[in-house]
């Protein structure tokens, strides 16, 4: 919104038009000229709220001053404090260095000794700022020590979780195998069933001489080497040595003893007589 400004004979020049930020850059005079050249309610808003405006960063400004006075305020108090501290040290220094000076003039020291005590006083002088700076060193090394205690801290905390989570994988990995053996069990043995049934009936019929039958391998008359053979199987049957697929052993037995006349399959003759109980084969896994 433009203001136009009447111009009366003897009043001081005034602008034709004025905006927001115009007002802003004027000076209170400026726009206090303004509203007594026209009285209208809009301008006076305007240069009202240029006004309050201008107050609150003035305010605002004093403000930050004030707090910075403050802390140089109080940054020059213990600078104070520091120095009147400093120059009581420095006195206490020279009272001591005055009468140490008077003793050695007393005992009769040589300009020679005093001067290395001189020397020796220097050094010592040196050697505490040193520890001082080492005692600043540490501390920030013990700043530091603390914050790798904090990591070392989550990192511990952060490595039970991860072991806690571990064990319940090992817990249910555990749960996971007893169901996985006891889902197989019933198939081992309807499989281990199956076996026996299967040599049952094979061995009802089979002979390994022609002259002896299996089921009567106890006969004194039995042949001597079979019976020690059947002994060997029955010891590798009794020492697990067996594996569990006896099934394609015993095809592959059967077809042998088929080939050269049953010798190779008198192994087996162990089976026919704990046949009388079902449950003497193992099971091996």
């Amino acid at each position: 919104m433009s203001i136009q400004l009447k111009t009366e004979p003897g009043s001081p020049p005034i602008l034709s038009s004025t905006s927001n930020k115009s007002l802003e850059t004027m000076s209170v005079p400026e726009l206090i000229e303004i509203l007594r050249v026209k009285w209208q309610k809009v301008d006076y808003d305007r240069v009202e709220e240029v006004l309050v405006e201008r107050e609150k960063k003035l305010k605002t400004k004093a403000g930050q001053l004030e707090e910075k006075f403050q802390l140089q305020s109080l940054a020059r108090i213990d600078a104070e404090d520091k120095l009147k501290k400093k120059e009581q040290e420095c006195e206490k220094v020279q009272m001591l260095y005055e009468t140490l000076f008077k003793g050695v003039k007393e005992s009769g020291l040589d300009k020679e000794t005093i001067e290395n005590l001189r020397k020796k006083n220097k050094v010592l002088e040196c050697e505490n700022l040193k520890l001082l700076e080492l005692k600043k060193k540490y501390e920030v090394d013990g700043n530091a020590v603390d914050e790798l205690r904090k990591k070392v801290a989550e990192l511990e905390a952060e490595k039970k979780n991860n072991l806690d989570t571990t064990t319940e994988l090992n817990d249910k990995n555990g749960k996971l195998v007893d169901v996985k053996l006891k889902a197989e069990f019933p198939f081992l043995e309807i499989l281990d069933r199956v076996s026996r049934c299967w040599i049952k009936g094979w061995m009802s019929d089979a002979s390994f001489d022609g002259e002896h039958d299996i089921n009567k391998a106890d006969d004194p008359g039995f042949p001597s080497k079979v019976k020690g053979e059947v002994k060997e199987f029955n010891d590798e049957i009794n020492d697990g040595s067996l594996p569990l697929q006896r099934n394609k052993d015993f095809h592959q037995s059967h077809g042998a003893a088929a080939a050269e006349g049953g010798s190779k399959f008198q192994n087996i003759i162990e089976i026919s007589d704990s046949d009388h109980d079902d449950d003497d084969i193992p099971i091996h896994e």
